[in-house]
Formats: C-alpha cells, structure tokens, sequence
C-alpha cells in the first residue's frame, strides 16, 4: 500500500496549488463530510483497486504517486501537493466516518488485559485441576483474540482511507501534468467511492 506519512500538526500549508485549487477545496470539503458507509467504501476500493498494484513498477500506484510528486516538484508545487495531501487526511480523519475509524485504545487494552487474564487462568486452573474453570479462562483468552483483531482491523480501514484521500488530493493538485493512468491510479479509489 502506498506510504501514508505522519499528519504534522501547523505543517507549512503554503503553496499554490495551480488550476486546480477549486477542485482541490471542493474534495477537501468533501473528505471533512465523509459517512461511516464512505470510509469503509474507500478502504474497501483502495485494498481492491491498489493491492495488485502495490509492487513498485509500471502502472502501479507506487509509480503514480512517484510521477505525481516529479511532476509537482517540476512546477514548484511541491508545498502545495504536501499540504494537500495532509489537509485532506486530516479532513477525512475528523469527518464522521474518520472518527468511526478513529482510536478506541479501551478496545485494544481490553483485548490485551483479556488475553492476558485468560492464559493465567488457563495456566492456573489446568494446574489445579479444575477443567471447567480452564474452559472459562480459554474463552476469555479468546475474546482478547477476537478484541485484538476488531481494533486491528479498524486501524487497517483507517490506514486505507487516509491513503485514498491524500492520494486523490495529490492527483488533483497535479492533473494538468499528469499522466492520465497515472491520475487514475491515485484518484481511483476516491471516484469509485465518491463518483467524482
């Protein structure tokens, strides 16, 4: 899957983003909208769409993206392409399906915390002979499991979805000089979701 940097808290937002600064503030607002049925819907198009194509090469959106930041280097909006990028993860983070997506750390300690408590009793109960007790343990252990795989699966959804909107921002930023596959690449997921 394509990289995903680190939002920065006060990046330098300068830049001018060329021809496209409308379109670019028209997806933004959009991204800062997105339902809890569009974030999943983008997460779900960037695992379709980008994981045959994440080996770096001709075509893939490695590629893409490569070209995309040349061609933004190129015309001096280098600046522009990164705040994009940046505001509209952050838009996408905040929106209502973001926030769906967003850190429940309570699940996380949970699912540790019943993971752990599980196997101690496992351990314990087996020792004292008391298998019905262990049965108990080894079914708490495995709700930690399962705890554990929802809070990685939502930040997995989460990852997806601020790909898919900082790369279409990044496409948008340079369509006038990119490469049409390219741009499709990128802003794949993004049109297939949003029908933009």
């Amino acid at each position: 899957m394509v990289e995903i940097e680190e939002l920065r808290p006060g990046a330098d937002h300068s830049g001018d983003p060329g021809p496209n600064a409308s379109a670019l503030a028209g997806m933004i607002d959009r991204a800062r909208r997105l339902t809890p049925s569009q974030a999943h819907a983008l997460a779900g198009a960037v695992a379709w769409r980008w994981m045959p194509l994440a080996v770096p090469g001709s075509g893939s959106v490695v590629a893409a993206r490569a070209d995309a930041m040349a061609a933004a280097r190129g015309a001096r909006r280098d600046a522009a392409a990164a705040a994009a990028e940046a505001d509209a993860r952050q838009a996408a983070t905040e929106s209502p399906g973001g926030q769906s997506l967003g850190g429940r750390w309570s699940w996380a300690e949970d699912g540790i915390a019943a993971v752990g408590v599980g196997v101690i009793g496992v351990a314990v109960s087996s020792g004292a002979g008391q298998p019905i007790l262990a049965a108990a343990f080894t079914l708490v252990a495995i709700a930690g499991v399962v705890l554990l795989l929802l809070f990685e699966s939502r930040a997995v959804t989460r990852a997806r979805l601020l790909a898919a909107v900082g790369a279409a921002a990044l496409a948008i930023v340079v369509r006038d000089m990119l490469d049409p596959r390219a741009f499709e690449a990128l802003h794949g997921p993004w049109a297939t979701v949003m029908r933009d």
